[in-house]
C-alpha cells in the first residue's frame, strides 16, 4: 500500500545531525527553529534555508517529523529527510495530522511536475503489514511463532489452502526516529474480533490489515482503548517480521485472518531484504479497505463494540 506525501521543499543543511529552518506559509516568516534528529523543536543557531542545486530526488532516509507554526499562519507538518548526497531537508507536508505522519523508513522522493512549481515534491513510501515476535502462525502441522518460519515453510491460510513462504522479512524499528502512532503495535485482545478471534493478544504494525466480514482493516483503525490498544510497552528497537506468499493472501494468526505481505515499493528499510528474490507483481485481495476508524462500516464497529462489552462484561463481574 502505497503512500504519497504532496510536500514543498524549504530547503537543505549540508552535515551535522541537526538543521535549522525559517518556516514560511502565506508570505509569513516564522522565528528560526533547529530540529534535532528524533524531530524535536529546539533553540538554536539562525540558518535560513535556500533551495539547493544538489536537490533530494531519489532515496531520502525518513528521520522525523515535526509541527510548527508560522507567524499568523496555520500550524503545519514538515518531514525530515537525510538524503543520500548527504544533506538534510525538511519539507513541508501538504496532507496534515498524525494519522498521516511516516513511518521510520525510506522514502523515494521525486519533483512533482504536475503542479505549478517544479519546487512541490512527492514523498512515497509503503507501509507493509507485519507481525511481532511471538504472532502464531497456523500451519498443517500446527502453530508456529513468525520468526521460526522461514522461505519454503508451508502455513495454512484462512481459506483452508497449504500455501509456500516466499520470504520472512524483518524489519527493525527504532522508536526514537519514529511516530509512535505509525510504528507502535496494535495490540488485538483475545476475542476483540469474534467469539475466540484472534484466540490469544494479537500484535500487529498499525498498516497490518485484518479481515472483519468482507471489509480488510487496518490495525490502527481499530483502537478504542479497551479490547484494541497501542501497545506502548515495547523496547526502543524491535522488530517486524513480514510473510510474504506467491500471492496476497489471508494468514491465520492467533486465528485472526491477517494479510500477507504484498510488495509495494522498493525495500522500506528491511534488514534482510537483498534475500528477497523478485517476484512478479502480486494482486491484492478483492476486499475493500479501511484505512481509518471514520470507514469503517457501521456492521464492524456494531460488532467490535459487542466484543469489547463481552470481553470486560467478564473483568467486571470478577471485579
Amino acid at each position: 500500500m502505497t503512500t504519497t506525501y504532496d510536500a514543498y521543499l524549504l530547503g537543505g543543511y549540508k552535515g551535522g545531525t541537526s538543521l535549522s529552518f525559517t518556516a514560511t506559509s502565506e508570505g509569513k516568516t516564522s522565528k528560526t527553529n533547529t530540529i534535532n534528529a528524533s524531530g524535536n523543536v529546539l533553540g538554536g543557531t539562525v540558518t535560513t534555508f535556500s533551495l539547493s542545486s544538489n536537490n533530494p530526488t531519489g532515496s531520502v532516509t525518513y528521520v522525523g517529523w515535526v509541527s510548527y507554526k508560522s507567524s499568523g499562519g496555520p500550524t503545519l507538518d514538515g518531514f525530515i529527510g537525510h538524503a543520500a548526497n548527504g544533506s538534510y531537508y525538511l519539507f513541508t507536508a501538504h496532507i496534515t495530522g498524525t494519522g498521516n505522519r511516516p513511518a521510520a523508513g525510506t522514502y523515494t522522493v521525486t519533483t512533482d511536475n504536475t503542479g505549478s512549481s517544479s519546487t512541490w515534491w512527492d514523498i512515497s513510501g509503503d507501509s507493509p503489514g507485519c507481525f511481532c515476535a511471538g504472532t502464531m502462525i497456523a500451519t498443517p502441522t500446527g502453530a508456529v511463532a513468525v520468526e521460526s518460519l522461514a522461505a519454503g515453510d508451508l502455513v495454512l491460510t484462512a481459506d483452508g489452502q497449504v500455501r509456500r513462504v516466499r520470504w520472512l522479512g524483518r524489519s527493525t524499528i527504532a522508536r526514537v526516529f519514529a511516530d509512535p502512532t505509525q510504528v507502535l503495535p496494535i495490540r488485538i485482545r483475545a476475542g476483540a474480533l469474534d467469539e475466540n478471534v484472534p484466540a490469544r493478544d494479537l500484535l500487529l504494525s498499525p498498516g497490518h490489515a485484518v479481515r472483519i466480514g468482507d471489509v480488510l482493516v487496518h490495525a490502527g483503525a481499530l483502537v478504542n482503548g479497551t479490547s484494541i490498544v497501542r501497545e506502548t510497552d515495547v523496547p526502543m528497537v524491535f522488530t517486524y517480521y513480514h510473510l510474504e506468499l506467491d500471492t496476497h493472501a489471508l494468514l491465520l494468526a492467533e486465528g485472526a485472518p491477517a494479510e500477507s505481505f504484498l510488495d509495494g515499493v522498493e525495500d522500506m528499510n528491511f534488514a534482510n531484504w537483498q534475500d528477497r528474490v523478485p517476484a512478479p507483481e502480486a494482486m491484492e485481495l478483492p476486499y475493500p479497505r479501511a484505512r481509518s476508524a471514520r470507514q469503517l462500516p457501521g456492521a464492524v464497529r456494531a460488532q467490535l463494540a459487542a466484543r469489547a462489552a463481552a470481553i470486560a462484561a467478564p473483568v467486571a463481574t470478577a471485579a
